[in-house]
């Protein structure tokens, strides 16, 4: 029996009391590793279904021209050749529905596992652009954080030279310098 290890990351979703998990892609997708069987054993196994059902048609060609044959011989071996028809064709019957419901089975599930693959694919993409996205807001969030932190600072010293700058052309005021800094932080965005 094979082991399936995933790896997963958590993340801590704040002020919800809630985790979430995100798989980090190094697993191949359990529909292709399931979809990978060896091609010899299906080689095999079509053989020996084909041989069977060779024999089956064959023995069943047999007995309805055996049955034909016989009927002008005695009424009482055709009523037993007749019977034993019945059965053959049913088998025959099978084994074709067997074969022509197959191959269409087959397709759509070959069409199903590409699907299945596909969407997969879909939901790493989408769980990557997701991890993504939360840490440019994270990076975001903490340029805001910084540029308000600088301009409180100068704000505080309106009329003193400002204390610290960022982005901005240094001012001759702490007033003159946040509104400086403010303007380049909304170029930026």
């Amino acid at each position: 029996m094979a082991t399936v290890s995933t790896n997963m990351t958590s993340t801590n979703l704040s002020g919800t009391g809630r985790t979430a998990f995100t798989d980090t892609g190094n697993n191949p997708s359990p529909v292709a590793a399931l979809s990978s069987a060896p091609s010899n054993l299906s080689a095999e196994k079509e053989y020996v279904t084909s041989v069977l059902a060779l024999g089956i048609a064959g023995v069943s060609l047999y007995m309805l021209w055996s049955t034909f044959y016989h009927a002008d011989v005695a009424p009482n071996v055709f009523s037993a050749h007749k019977d034993a028809l019945l059965y053959g064709l049913s088998l025959f019957g099978t084994v074709l529905g067997y074969y022509f419901g197959r191959v269409p089975a087959e397709l759509h599930a070959q069409q199903a596992t590409a699907e299945a693959n596909k969407a997969q694919g879909q939901l790493s993409q989408a769980q990557t652009a997701s991890a993504n996205a939360v840490a440019g807001q994270q990076q975001t969030r903490q340029k805001v954080r910084d540029v308000l932190t600088m301009v409180k600072q100068n704000l505080l010293q309106a009329g003193s030279p400002p204390i610290s700058t960022m982005k901005a052309v240094p001012q001759a005021t702490g007033l003159q310098q946040a509104i400086a800094e403010i303007d380049e932080a909304l170029k930026g965005m």
